[in-house]
């Protein structure tokens, strides 16, 4: 058992021989996928095109203010249209600005770094005897 998440892994291969990476359900040692059981439904959600589901359920990036500017103006619309509700707007925007700060703290630190990556060369070329002229 994984100590880590407290979920036994599923004990069946893949297609290709390699230990399956999901987590066993409860009550057995099989994820959804390889329970015999459960195949019919499996394949029905393969007909219904779960793979494309599983894509769209991917997080986005939201590492850069670009990335955070266009999250936040579709976010803007949802509420407006009615989408998502004005409390959870409001979270959403809460979160948008706390993730800003950190960007912009992350581009600081990054940018006080390459300063003194710059300082000490520097100083490191006047101790040898050149010295910029102004």
């Amino acid at each position: 058992m994984d100590q880590s998440h407290g979920k036994p892994p599923c004990t069946a291969q893949t297609k290709t021989g390699e230990p399956c990476r999901a987590w066993a359900l409860p009550g057995t040692d099989r994820c959804q996928v390889h329970t015999p059981e459960r195949q019919e439904h499996v394949q029905e959600l393969r007909a219904r095109g779960g793979k494309v589901t599983a894509l769209r359920a991917r997080r986005r990036r939201l590492h850069t203010i670009g990335a955070l500017v266009r999250y936040g103006g579709e976010k803007l619309l949802d509420v407006e249209e009615g989408h998502i509700s004005l409390d959870m707007g409001r979270a959403l925007f809460y979160g948008l600005a706390v993730q800003c700060k950190l960007i912009e703290l992350h581009q600081t630190m990054d940018l006080e770094r390459r300063v003194a990556a710059i300082e000490t060369a520097l100083s490191d070329r006047s101790d040898k005897g050149r010295q910029w002229v102004a």
